[in-house]
């Protein structure tokens, strides 16, 4: 459901059920420093992902996705309007999907009568609806087999809706191949714990306005840093002395042997590129018993010569000229200059 503004603004006091997971790193997608951006107010929330059709998808079946994890387990299901904050710690907060219903069996009549009663005095467990892309149906394991088997980064933000709403179960529907398969959890609170542990972590950097450091293991954080510096603003060097130095130093040195290894293995590589090539000649490819290997052209393309096209129609219309000059400065532009790592020794030491 659409968040209302009240809502945003509870949500921007601590940590959700949907940050949680970019928070301690399980998230493929987010960087804990975009969530970071977000909570100080530096990063809005691009309109583009309203047209998202995986997000467009996953907000018109939601409701259905509800009513359907009902019919499966057999209780009334109501969908949530609420954003709930822990009773015991204001960091935890979370608005699940929806809830089942425990006292209430489930009927389509039900459905859009409920949602209005006191959830606080009946028994109920959370509800957490997906509609995942093809691409990523191979991380939900077969419900049958594996209860719990939704993928990884979905657990902290379950774990955070019951820790948020003061439950003890839950459950995440999937539609999967036109399949809805129904997963359930437990409250774990050891993993809750753990969780809570690192949202202050994370929240420590809000409080300090000072971004979390990051984790150069992972290709989201380093991406994050490189666009965060991406500007050079200044012509000044810093002097690294002590333990620092040392460590860093350290790191030049990694990086020097890695660079040569990669030199290495580019090389190599582009030899036994060549070598497939040889073998494939002027046919379409080969098959060996285990592989497949092809060697075609790929579809033409099409790119337009601007400059070419504009002194072509100059010599055609030389009494046009400067009209044509001036569409050309008009349509001139440049861009800057990316930053470049260059590691070399120091001559002046």
């Amino acid at each position: 459901m659409p968040l209302t503004e009240e809502q945003r603004v509870i949500r921007r006091k601590g940590v959700t059920g949907s940050e949680i997971a970019t928070i301690v790193g399980l998230n493929p997608y987010r960087s804990v420093q975009e969530v970071w951006e977000e909570k100080m107010g530096l990063l809005e929330r691009d309109p583009e992902l309203e047209n998202n059709p995986n997000i467009e998808r996953g907000v018109f079946l939601e409701p259905a996705l509800i009513q359907w994890t009902g019919k499966r387990v057999g209780r009334a299901a109501v969908p949530n309007q609420k954003t709930y904050v822990s009773k015991h710690h204001d960091l935890i907060i979370a608005t699940p999907d929806g809830f089942l219903l425990d006292d209430h069996p489930y009927s389509e009549q039900a459905f859009g009568t409920l949602q209005d009663y006191d959830l606080a005095t009946q028994p109920r467990r959370v509800i957490e609806v997906k509609a995942p892309s093809p691409r990523t149906y191979e991380d939900w394991a077969d419900p049958e087999e594996v209860p719990d088997g939704a993928p990884p980064y979905y657990l902290p933000q379950v774990a955070w809706e019951m820790a948020a709403t003061d439950l003890q179960e839950a459950v995440i529907s999937a539609l999967i191949g036109g399949q809805l398969r129904v997963y359930r959890l437990k409250r774990n609170q050891p993993f809750i714990d753990a969780l809570t542990k690192r949202a202050e972590a994370f929240w420590g950097f809000v409080v300090k306005q000072e971004p979390p450091p990051v984790d150069f293991t992972r290709q989201l954080e380093r991406d994050w840093m490189r666009k965060h510096l991406r500007n050079q603003p200044s012509d000044e060097m810093k002097e690294f002395l002590g333990p620092d130095s040392e460590q860093l130093e350290q790191h030049v040195q990694k990086f020097i042997e890695l660079k040569a290894q990669a030199e290495q293995v580019e090389a190599e590589l582009d030899q036994m590129k060549a070598v497939l090539q040889w073998s494939v000649g002027d046919a379409a490819g080969f098959h060996t018993p285990q592989y497949r290997v092809t060697w075609k052209k790929s579809k033409a393309s099409w790119k337009t010569d601007w400059k070419r096209f504009f002194n072509t129609i100059k010599k055609a219309y030389p009494d046009r000229t400067p009209a044509f000059e001036q569409i050309l400065t008009e349509c001139d532009y440049s861009f800057d200059g990316s930053r470049r790592l260059l590691v070399t020794q120091r001559k002046d030491v």
